[in-house]
């Protein structure tokens, strides 16, 4: 969960200043030892700040991944 939270926070850092007070406000509030419902608590305020693309969008997103 950690991880979705990194990815979905990152995206909202790419709307310029346009997310900055819920950033810091996640920032502030992520430590390691964060119980599930805090975690989620942050995971939902991040998303509806930045909804979740669509199953078709992630689709072509993989099917895009240039092969190394």
């Amino acid at each position: 969960m950690f991880e979705r939270l990194y990815q979905c926070t990152q995206a909202l850092s790419q709307h310029s200043d346009q997310h900055q007070k819920l950033i810091q406000y996640i920032q502030a509030n992520i430590h390691a030892d964060l119980d599930q419902r805090t975690l989620m608590k942050l995971m939902n305020d991040c998303r509806q700040a930045s909804p979740l693309k669509t199953q078709e969008n992630d689709v072509d997103a993989i099917k895009n991944i240039q092969q190394v």
